[in-house]
């Protein structure tokens, strides 16, 4: 793997996944690594269960899925407020 692909890897590993498609728009193989897919959760996960960073990039590109920043955990101090 590249240097660049390593590295955009990483920043994404920390994204969640969207689920924009309503139904499993795959076939095959593809169908059952697409049905790992859960709103919430991170590109790492998503690898870490069997799916392939290809089918991120698939996805995105079609707009089945979306990936939207880590949301920060707020301070026990804002939570207080």
């Amino acid at each position: 793997m590249s240097e660049t692909k390593k590295t955009r890897s990483l920043a994404n590993a920390t994204k969640k996944i969207v689920l924009l498609a309503k139904t499993n728009p795959k076939k095959g193989a593809s169908q059952v690594r697409f049905a790992l897919y859960t709103t919430g959760m991170t590109v790492a996960e998503y690898v870490a269960a069997g799916g392939r960073s290809a089918d991120i990039k698939w996805d995105l590109e079609r707009n089945f899925i979306q990936l939207v920043d880590e949301m920060p955990v707020a301070s026990s101090e804002e939570q207080a407020a």
